[in-house]
């Protein structure tokens, strides 16, 4: 009915625009502390402002912009957002590349200031274990696979202590 599939016809078309000042897209580091300011209002004694330090291999996947030279160089952190309850389910907001993404933390289990969680994103699930946390002034762990592959540790203060 349609007759013979065709290439022939195909458009491609472009569209210029100028942003008006003061509406451009808000910036990962601005979406974090978007985030923290919502947290904190609503839950201040369990709300981190978190520093997540990147092994050289997760850098170069999660953040595919950094030259060799970057890599190479072995320091890596990103500006995260953290809230950790004493019961129920937590958030984490992580940029990646530019976009922020939200990681939900499931099963969080406390032991005498410690916990364990299962923290679930866009980019992958993994092993979240750590020291501090509500009511406290800091959360320090480190972040893994689940086999013990450590790919990132992190370090953060409360948002009150801040």
């Amino acid at each position: 009915r349609f007759g013979n599939e065709s290439f022939d016809e195909m458009m491609i078309g472009f569209v210029d625009y100028t942003v008006k000042d003061g509406l451009r897209p808000m910036g990962a580091e601005d979406k974090i502390a978007q985030h923290l300011a919502e947290l904190s209002a609503e839950y201040p004694a369990s709300t981190f402002e978190v520093v997540v330090k990147l092994g050289d291999h997760v850098a170069a996947e999660l953040q595919p912009n950094l030259s060799y030279d970057e890599i190479m160089k072995g320091d890596f952190t990103m500006q995260t957002a953290l809230y950790l309850p004493k019961e129920g389910a937590g958030i984490w907001y992580v940029p990646v590349n530019g976009v922020v993404y939200k990681g939900t933390l499931s099963g969080i289990q406390w032991t005498e200031g410690t916990f364990e969680a299962k923290m679930v994103a866009p980019f992958g699930s993994f092993l979240v274990n750590g020291s501090g946390g509500p009511g406290q002034d800091a959360v320090t762990g480190s972040i893994d696979t689940g086999d013990g592959d450590t790919l990132m540790t992190f370090d953060g203060k409360s948002v009150g202590a801040i």
